[in-house]
């Protein structure tokens, strides 16, 4: 495959890429890493890098605002907000 393409979805915006052996060796990396993190189960933390937030598809999911505070606060309130939407 000699080139791939990001997709922002918040912008709607595609970019060809082509693969250099040093791109296509950082993104071969890249792919076993992501691998191990999501067989480890243990979320990796929000990036302190604010500026990489704004055209994220993930930032729902990420929630790097929720960072300052204490993830128990966090889930808790999570989890009575989602238990009051289905009611008794």
């Amino acid at each position: 495959m000699p080139e791939g393409a990001l997709f922002y979805a918040t912008t709607k915006r595609r970019v060809n890429v082509t693969f250099d052996p040093d791109l296509r060796a950082l993104t071969e990396a890249t792919a076993v890493e992501l691998a191990a993190v999501l067989s480890s189960g243990i979320t990796p933390p929000p990036t302190p890098h604010r500026s990489r937030c704004r055209a994220c598809s993930l930032i729902e999911l990420c929630r790097p605002d929720s960072m300052a505070r204490a993830v128990r606060a966090w889930r808790r309130r999570q989890v009575e907000a989602a238990t009051a939407e289905e009611g008794p």
